[in-house]
C-alpha cells in the first residue's frame, strides 16, 4: 500500500512539473504559485491534497490558455495584404 501512495505522489509531482513546463513558468513564478495556493515554496513537502490543489490549478491554467489560443486562431480575421485605392479600382473595374 505504501508503494501505491508513493507512485501516486510521483505521478502527481510529474504532472505538476509537466504543466509548469507547458505553461512556461520560471522557477520564481512557479514557486509564487505554490506559495499563493498552499503556502509552501516547494512541492516536495506537500500533502496529497495540496499536490492535488496545485495540479488542478495548473491544469485549469493550461486548458484556459489552450482555449484562448484556439479561439484566437478560429475567430480571428484573416490578414489581407493592403491594397491601394488605385489597385482596388484596377481589380474591381470602374464603378
Amino acid at each position: 500500500m505504501n508503494s501505491t501512495k508513493t507512485d501516486r505522489r510521483r505521478r502527481a509531482l510529474a504532472s505538476i512539473h509537466i504543466y509548469k513546463k507547458a505553461l512556461g513558468l520560471t522557477d520564481t513564478a512557479y514557486r509564487r504559485v505554490l506559495n499563493s495556493l498552499v503556502g509552501k515554496y516547494s512541492a516536495k513537502g506537500m500533502t496529497a491534497s495540496e499536490l492535488y490543489k496545485v495540479r488542478q490549478f495548473l491544469k485549469r491554467e493550461q486548458s484556459s490558455r489552450e482555449y484562448e489560443a484556439r479561439a484566437k486562431r478560429e475567430y480571428s480575421f484573416p490578414k489581407y495584404p493592403k491594397v491601394s485605392d488605385e489597385e482596388a479600382q484596377a481589380i474591381l473595374g470602374p464603378s
